[in-house]
């Protein structure tokens, strides 16, 4: 198992058929499981993109405190 971060940009249009951005867009069956952070006004945005073994389905977002990354309450 390995862990690691990649920096997408919002000017690139490139996702693969499970919604996963360049530049991981066209290796995106080698992971388990995809997150992406995007910061929203004061908050911090937590997209699950792809999770083969989660209990959240794909598409679920939480909205995280930027100070602690601890989820928000709604």
């Amino acid at each position: 198992m390995i862990w690691f971060s990649a920096v997408s940009h919002r000017e690139d249009p490139r996702v693969s058929l499970d919604g996963v951005p360049a530049p991981c867009h066209e290796v995106d069956s080698l992971f388990e499981t995809v997150l992406l952070i995007k910061p929203v006004g004061d908050a911090m945005k937590l997209e699950i993109v792809k999770c083969d073994s989660c209990k959240l389905d794909p598409g679920t977002i939480l909205m995280l405190d930027p100070s602690t990354m601890l989820i928000k309450k709604g």
